[in-house]
């Protein structure tokens, strides 16, 4: 049996599977109960990656998180052009943004609740690392490529 243990937002903190007899697994519940976790179980095979499943916690049931609706206008960019920019749509208002290069954050910000939209225009070339996150959606990544 797998349990997946999550947090009052429906976010899934831990997973575990139990081989065991039913006796067994109703003392594993008494004792998640004891400890105040919310917890579903399902019998499958594998696990659930908590990046793609979270838990409805009204109808106590394991769902898939939703992609998000974000679209981008092209990958490629002039960097330093103040007229060729990555355009994103369709990002949920409230977004979490992170603009990484070389593998250190360049910038994180929370955009604001009006904001769906975003430019991006980059001064220097470097492939962009550009990621949107909001609960309850799956994070959205994209590589943009800024050239000389």
């Amino acid at each position: 049996m797998m349990y997946a243990i999550y947090l009052p937002d429906g976010r899934i903190h831990q997973c575990n599977k139990h081989y065991a007899g039913e006796d067994e697994l109703e003392a594993y519940e008494k004792l998640l109960n004891e400890n105040g976790e919310k917890f579903v179980k399902r019998q499958m095979a594998g696990f659930l990656p908590a990046e793609h499943f979270f838990v409805d916690v009204n109808a106590e049931e394991i769902i898939e998180r939703p992609a998000m609706p974000i679209e981008i206008s092209k990958p490629i960019i002039q960097a330093g052009s103040n007229e060729d920019a990555a355009i994103f749509t369709g990002i949920p208002a409230g977004c979490l943004l992170t603009v990484m290069a070389a593998n250190e954050v360049i910038q994180s910000i929370q955009m604001g609740n009006q904001d769906t939209e975003l430019e991006l225009f980059i001064p220097i070339p470097c492939i962009y690392r550009v990621m949107f996150d909001k609960w309850p959606y799956r994070q959205f990544v994209a590589n943009i490529e800024a050239i000389a």
